[in-house]
């Protein structure tokens, strides 16, 4: 069942729910847009409602941090929060996306002993010569 977002949402667009979306006087590219603004808005939205104290940075991992109108959406809706990628702190966005939460901690524990003096320092965030 969907709740006040969804309904609100689906009463604009004009979409019924009913065991999945669908939409109706929408084309595709106008459906991924919303659901990508969607994603982004509920992104943000857990960031605000859920983290103990104001996020200085967030990194993407996986499928999503390929998709820069996400990335965009989410760099908008999070500032003043810095939104990397997980490649600019020398981690595999590929390699993390397919991975669970145990394995992402392990692997990103593993490759945060491995990251040079240079990346440590931007996570620090100390400046860096380029």
């Amino acid at each position: 069942m969907p709740g006040p977002i969804e309904t609100q949402a689906a009463a604009r667009a004009g979409a019924e729910f009913e065991g999945g979306v669908f939409a109706r006087g929408l084309d595709d590219a106008s459906i991924v847009a919303t659901l990508t603004a969607l994603t982004a808005a509920s992104i943000a939205d857990a960031y605000r409602r859920f983290a103990p104290a104001p996020i200085g940075e967030a990194i993407l991992a996986g499928g999503g941090a390929r998709n820069p109108t996400l990335v965009r959406m989410l760099r908008e809706r999070l500032h003043p929060t810095t939104v990397l990628l997980s490649e600019d702190i020398g981690l595999d966005s590929d390699k993390m996306g397919t991975l669970d939460a145990k394995q992402v901690m392990k692997m990103s524990q593993e490759e945060f002993a491995k990251l040079d003096e240079k990346a440590l320092a931007k996570l620090r965030g100390d400046e860096v010569a380029a």
